[in-house]
């Protein structure tokens, strides 16, 4: 299932004046630095191991119970069944996302306790349990057990719950969690959601469905009182497309400007820099991927260096077997491509 597709592995390492928020860190687009997960469904009847490569490709999945066997496999998604095909669980993994799914065909399938673990940033594991029950009319109600962190960045990250919440429709009703991670500037969300639809239609979305699915931009923010707690010197680490390792060092200086220094790794020929006024840009292999650092003052005059790394779809999407395009996630908020919202990133271009 390996391929060599995605992603930037981003790295920021701080000489002169160093903050706490801006130590080294370690994060990919497509989540890599988790390595996987680990799912236990229904008081472990049923589990799932995902194990990803270093690109966030799948490498590896294993579901043991429920009589599930392996169906389809590709490096995004891997899908088992049960012989009769009433019971499917889904492994994706995906640029920023990677998700578990258990479909059924009643909502009393699911009803049980759950645990989802992984590696959310180095040395720190979160282990998250999880409850689903009916409310006596059909419903599904979730609810979640407290979040243990273990490793030795565990008491670094804050921890947010959000939920459970929970919507019923005409003839769809789901319940909804959300668990934030923040550690040095990166962000991961878990959102554990269940939902059972009736409906007449001739379609696969009927029936009962559990989805964990935990994301993780390429996104460094880092925040300061001042512009003074920013000034100094900054390394960017990443590793390409094709696995070669680069870094990008750059200095903020006193007076807000951002200035890229050496790029190393890669010959000038495969990189390209665009200054503006508070960052730059460098784009590699030609927009394969690119690099956008960008420092502002915030209307409340504390200051924001914000790092962003991203790939296109040139990058290659690898093995694309077994690989399906969305009929699981419409409506699941799959389509807030990252390009949108980053300031500083795309508008620097002319």
């Amino acid at each position: 299932m390996k391929g060599r597709s995605l992603v930037l592995v981003l790295a920021i390492v701080i000489g002169s004046l160093a903050i706490p928020a801006a130590a080294s860190a370690n994060t990919t687009q497509a989540i890599a630095d988790t390595g996987g997960m680990h799912l236990v469904l229904l008081g472990s009847t049923v589990e799932v191991d995902v194990t990803l490569d270093e690109f966030g490709n799948i490498d590896s999945v294993a579901v043991t119970g429920g009589g599930l066997t392996e169906t389809s496999a590709g490096d995004h998604k891997v899908r088992f069944s049960t012989a009769d095909g009433a019971t499917k669980v889904d492994v994706k993994a995906k640029k920023d996302k990677l998700s578990a799914s258990m479909r059924s065909a009643t909502l009393g399938d699911l009803v049980g306790d759950h645990v989802w673990t992984a590696e959310v940033f180095p040395d720190a594991t979160a282990t998250v349990p999880f409850s689903i029950a009916e409310d006596g009319t059909g419903n599904p109600v979730l609810s979640l057990g407290d979040v243990a962190m273990t490793g030795a960045n565990s008491g670094d990250v804050e921890v947010t719950v959000r939920g459970p919440f929970q919507e019923i429709d005409d003839d769809e009703a789901e319940a909804k969690a959300t668990v934030e991670f923040a550690w040095n500037g990166f962000t991961k969300t878990l959102r554990i959601q269940v939902e059972v639809e009736d409906d007449d239609d001739d379609d696969d979305d009927h029936g009962a469905k559990l989805k964990v699915e935990l994301r993780g931009k390429d996104r460094q923010m880092i925040g300061a009182a001042s512009l003074a707690d920013l000034v100094g010197s900054y390394t960017w680490t990443g590793l390409l497309c094709d696995g070669t390792s680069v870094t990008v060092d750059y200095q903020v200086g006193g007076d807000g400007t951002v200035t890229p220094g050496a790029v190393g790794g890669v010959g000038a020929d495969r990189y390209d820099i665009k200054t503006y006024e508070h960052g730059f840009r460098v784009s590699f292999d030609n927009e394969d991927a690119r690099l956008n650092v960008n420092l502002k003052e915030k209307d409340d005059s504390t200051w924001q260096l914000k790092v962003d790394s991203k790939t296109t779809e040139r990058c290659g999407n690898g093995n694309n077997e077994g690989d399906d395009h969305g009929n699981d996630d419409h409506g699941n908020d799959d389509h807030d491509d990252d390009d949108h919202d980053d300031e500083g990133d795309d508008d620097h271009d002319d």
